[in-house]
C-alpha cells in the first residue's frame, strides 16, 4: 500500500516539472493546462486506490477468535471463527492442544465435532478430556493464518457414590431396599448393581422388574424382592457420567429367618374322661407363620376348629383345646405350623384315663410347678369361656349390642370375626383383660347377658385360689390299686405315704383302704394326672 501511494506522489511531481504553467501564455492555454494537470493528479488518485483494492483482495485471510469458553461436560459449545478472505476462504481446520502440550488436529466428523456457518465448530457431549486450548486455521489461493489460542473450560467431575448402609438385614420372604446415594456434575447416566461372588469377582445382576428392580439414573436404589437364603452376600453400585465412573463401598446383606421351630411343653399328658385338655404349643417362627394346623395320627384329616369340640388352633392361639374328652380322644398329636421357609412340626401323645383306673403301681410328681399352675389357669379360663359361648354366639339376639359395647375396647380390625374367643384374646392381647382380671369384659357381658355374668365371677375366684395355692371343687376320686402279693394292713399306709412325700399338699386330703388284693386310695382332688404310675407294691 505504501509503495502504490509513493508512486503516485512521484508521478503528479513529474507531471508538474514537464508541464509547468505558462504565466505569460493565453487563456487557453492556462485552461488546457490546468484541466492536464487535474487529470493527472485524478489518475494518480484512482492509481492509489486501485492498488489498495487490488491489495486487499488479494491478501491472506484474517482471523478472530472469542478468547475463553466455560462448558458443563455432557453439554455441547460452539467455538466461533470470525474470518475474511479474497480470494475466498478455501478451508477451515481446527486443532486442539491439550493440557499436557500435545496437538491434536480435529476431525469434522458429524458426531464429535460438527462444523455450522460460517467457520464455527459445534463439540457435541463436552467430556473432561475436551478441555484445553483451540485454533482455528483459515486459508485460501495466497496463504493461511492461524487464530489466536481460545481456551475450553469443561466443568464437571467424575460421580461419588456411597451405598446408605454398611449392613442390611432382611426376614425370608420380604422386600429390602439398598439405597445408593450418588453425587454428580453431570448427573449420571448409566447405574449397575453387583453382587460380590465368592471369587471376590462383581457379578452384574439383571433388573428384570420382578427379582430385581430399580438401578435407574432416576431411582438408583436396588430392591430385592421375595428374599431367599441364597440372597445373602455383598453388594456394590456403580455409576456413570459423561466424565467417567466410580464403584461404591461393598455393603452385606444378611437374610434371617428359617422354618417355624414348635415347642410343646410336655411330651406326654395324662388327663381323665370329661376334662379340657390343653396341648400347649408355642410358635417361633421368622418370617411369621403363615399357617397352623393340628392333627391327629391316624386319622387323614386335618383337625377341624370347630369352638364346639375343639378351640385354637390359630396362628394367634396355636395351642389346641379338646373339650369333654373322652377315651377315643386318646393318640398322638401333632401341630404343624408353616411359613415361606418351610414347615416345622411337633407332637403330644396324650393319655385319657378313666375316671376309676387300675394300675399297678404309683409314682408321684409334684406338678404345682410355675408352668403347670399357668397351664392349669390358662384351662380354667378355657372352660370360662367356652360356657359363656353357649348363650354368647353370632346369631343370638343380643349379638350386635354385644358387639357395639366390645367395640370400645377394640380395634375396628378386630370387631370384624364373629367369635367369642377370638373377641377375648384380642381383650388379652391388648391387656383390657388378664387371666382372673375380667373387669371390663364382665361390664359388657353383664350389660347383654345378666343372667351369665356370674360365670365369669366364678372363674376369677377359681383362678384366685389356684394363684394363691389351693384348688378349687376338689372332688373326690378312687384310685384302685391291684397289688401283686399276699395283702397287708401295712400296705394302704406305705401307698398313701409314698403319695404325700412328693404331694405335701393332699396330706390331710389323702385316705387309703385295703383288701386282699386291692388298695383304694382316696384323694381330695379334681386332676387326677398330679399323680401318674410307675411304682410297683410287692
Amino acid at each position: 500500500m505504501t509503495t502504490f501511494l509513493v508512486l503516485a506522489l512521484l508521478l503528479v511531481y513529474e507531471v508538474q516539472v514537464v508541464l509547468p504553467v505558462d504565466r505569460n501564455g493565453s487563456s487557453e492555454q492556462t485552461t488546457s493546462s490546468w484541466l492536464y494537470q487535474w487529470s493527472t493528479v485524478i489518475s494518480a488518485v484512482a492509481f492509489v486506490i486501485m492498488g489498495c483494492f487490488l491489495k486487499r483482495l488479494t491478501d491472506v485471510p484474517t482471523v478472530e477468535i472469542k478468547k475463553n469458553y466455560t462448558v458443563v461436560a455432557g453439554e455441547k459449545v460452539k467455538l466461533k471463527c470470525c474470518a475474511s478472505a479474497f480470494p475466498c476462504i478455501k478451508s477451515v481446520s481446527w486443532k486442539h492442544i491439550l493440557p499436557e502440550g500435545e496437538t491434536k488436529q480435529l476431525d469434522i466428523d458429524q458426531q464429535k465435532y460438527t462444523s455450522t456457518k460460517p467457520n464455527h465448530i459445534v463439540i457435541n457431549q463436552t467430556l473432561k478430556s475436551d478441555e484445553g486450548e483451540y485454533v482455528c486455521i483459515v486459508s485460501n489461493w495466497f496463504g493461511k493464518t492461524q487464530s489466536k489460542h481460545t481456551k475450553l473450560t469443561v466443568e464437571g467431575d467424575l460421580p461419588t457414590v456411597k451405598i446408605s448402609e454398611r449392613n442390611y438385614t432382611a426376614v425370608l420372604g420380604e422386600q429390602v431396599k439398598l439405597e445408593c446415594t450418588i453425587s454428580a456434575t453431570p448427573w449420571i447416566t448409566t447405574v449397575s448393581w453387583q453382587r460380590i461372588s465368592p471369587e471376590e469377582q462383581p457379578v452384574a445382576l439383571d433388573i428384570d422388574e420382578i427379582k430385581y428392580t430399580g438401578s435407574k439414573p432416576n431411582d438408583p436404589h436396588l430392591s430385592i424382592n421375595d428374599i431367599k437364603k441364597n440372597d445373602e452376600g455383598n453388594y456394590v453400585c456403580t455409576v456413570s457420567n459423561l466424565c467417567g465412573k466410580r464403584q461404591s463401598a461393598p455393603t452385606k446383606l444378611k437374610v434371617k429367618g428359617g422354618p417355624p421351630m414348635l415347642n410343646m411343653k410336655a411330651k406326654l399328658l395324662y388327663k381323665t374322661e370329661g376334662e379340657l385338655v390343653l396341648l400347649k404349643c408355642t410358635v417361633n417362627a421368622e418370617p411369621p407363620a403363615s399357617d397352623i394346623t393340628w392333627t391327629k395320627e391316624g386319622c387323614e384329616r386335618k383337625i377341624a376348629i370347630d369352638n364346639s369340640k375343639y378351640f385354637g388352633g390359630s396362628l394367634k392361639t396355636p395351642s389346641l383345646f379338646i373339650d369333654e374328652t373322652e377315651s377315643h380322644d386318646e393318640g398322638i398329636y401333632i401341630c404343624e405350623a408353616e411359613n415361606i421357609a418351610g414347615p416345622g412340626s411337633n407332637f403330644v401323645h396324650l393319655t385319657i384315663n378313666s375316671k376309676t383306673a387300675k394300675i399297678t403301681g404309683i409314682e408321684t410328681v409334684n406338678q404345682d410347678t410355675p408352668e403347670a399352675l399357668q397351664e392349669k389357669i390358662v384351662t380354667r379360663h378355657a372352660e370360662m369361656v367356652i360356657s359363656l359361648a353357649d348363650y354368647i354366639y353370632s346369631t343370638a339376639d343380643d349379638w350386635q349390642k354385644f358387639k357395639v359395647l366390645l367395640s370400645a375396647y377394640l380395634k375396628p380390625v378386630d370387631i370384624g370375626q364373629d367369635n367369642l374367643y377370638h373377641y377375648v384374646q384380642k381383650l388379652i392381647d391388648m391387656k383390657n383383660i388378664d387371666y382372673g382380671r375380667y373387669d371390663k369384659f364382665y361390664e359388657v357381658v353383664n350389660k347383654t347377658h345378666p343372667r351369665i355374668s356370674r360365670i365369669i365371677v366364678k372363674a376369677e375366684s377359681d383362678i384366685e385360689i389356684m394363684k394363691n395355692g389351693r384348688r378349687p371343687n376338689e372332688t373326690d376320686y378312687k384310685v384302685k390299686i391291684k397289688s401283686d402279693g399276699d395283702f397287708n394292713s401295712k400296705l394302704p399306709e406305705q401307698c398313701s405315704a409314698q403319695i404325700t412325700k412328693q404331694l405335701p399338699e393332699v396330706k390331710h386330703r389323702i385316705n387309703a383302704t385295703g383288701e386282699s388284693g386291692n388298695i383304694s386310695i382316696m384323694i381330695l382332688e379334681n386332676k387326677l394326672t398330679y399323680v401318674t404310675c410307675s411304682y410297683r407294691i410287692h
